[in-house]
């Protein structure tokens, strides 16, 4: 299968965007999917700044029927999606193109029969100190790898964090 690339100028960096596998049949018809990626806050990204994503997030997915989670460290982001492929594609590609992300990494994404959060447009976890044992149980390691993360550890560890206390800060 081929895969196609996609490159964004995003000033001095250049992000390197792999097409999702599904994208080479067409999109032939809409498929409930999960995507998962990582990718660095820019320089100056606050935990404020990460309030406003998971603002325009609730704001935005429930017109795209897109659910999943958010988790804001520091230094990372960490987002669980699922929707229809077409739109997931969409939002990835806006989000790759976000000024507040840097080093945007694609774990993974696939075909899904059911939703993991079909009630939340978008949840949020501030990770900390308090979900390493979380972490540890589902990945394996105290904190994330994002170069050694699977998709089927960045479910498991979304699935473990969803049972933490959800968070709004501000």
């Amino acid at each position: 299968m081929a895969v196609a690339a996609v490159e964004h100028d995003l000033g001095s960096s250049l992000l390197r965007l792999q097409s999702f596998p599904w994208a080479v049949d067409g999109f032939s018809s809409p498929m409930l999917s999960q995507l998962v990626y990582t990718s660095r806050p820019s320089d100056g990204v606050t935990i404020r700044d990460a309030q406003e994503i998971l603002d325009a997030a609730r704001s935005f997915n429930p017109s795209k029927n897109i659910t999943g989670l958010l988790v804001f460290r520091h230094n990372l982001f960490l987002q669980y999606l699922e929707g229809e492929r077409r739109d997931l594609t969409d939002l990835f590609t806006k989000i790759s193109a976000d000024p507040r992300h840097k080093d945007v990494e694609l774990i993974g994404s696939r075909p899904s029969e059911t939703r993991l959060f079909p009630d939340w447009s978008m949840a949020f976890v501030a990770l900390g100190a308090e979900n390493r044992a979380v972490m540890l149980r589902e990945t394996g390691a105290e904190k994330i790898d994002t170069g050694e993360l699977t998709m089927d550890e960045a479910v498991r560890l979304m699935r473990g964090l969803s049972g933490a206390e959800l968070t709004s800060v501000g």
